[in-house]
């Protein structure tokens, strides 16, 4: 979960220094994001704690991926129109409700682990 939370942080931070009046909502949005995001998983703690599958540590080269795949799509973003880019981010998080939130856990514990070369990791 600590990745997501970190999905939309690059981007929050670049938007609020290249556009200021855009700065407090977009930090308030990604302040409320990450609290239902927490909030969302911890709603499946029973769910994850009896299932081993998902209980384990993410593989940290699952881990690792992910935050490079995360990375690309910022420094993809910086190179494109900075208005447009801050914009849909924008509506991105205001898109984010607990209730999509914990829909897209909920998809991703049925789908089980994520598996890296074999091996089995949950996110």
């Amino acid at each position: 979960m600590r990745i997501q939370e970190e999905k939309h942080a690059p981007l929050v931070k670049y938007c609020g220094e290249q556009i200021p009046s855009m700065k407090r909502a977009l930090d308030e949005q990604h302040l409320r994001y990450t609290y239902w995001l927490r909030e969302a998983a911890a709603s499946f703690q029973d769910k994850v704690a009896v299932r081993p599958d998902l209980a384990k540590p993410a593989d940290p080269k699952v881990v690792a991926s992910i935050r490079e795949m995360f990375d690309l799509g910022f420094q993809v973003a910086k190179k494109q129109d900075v208005s447009k880019v801050c914009t849909d981010l924008e509506s991105t998080l205001l898109k984010q409700t607990f209730e999509s939130i914990r829909s897209e856990i909920e998809e991703m514990l049925n789908r089980g682990p994520v598996a890296d070369n074999g091996k089995e990791s949950s996110l």
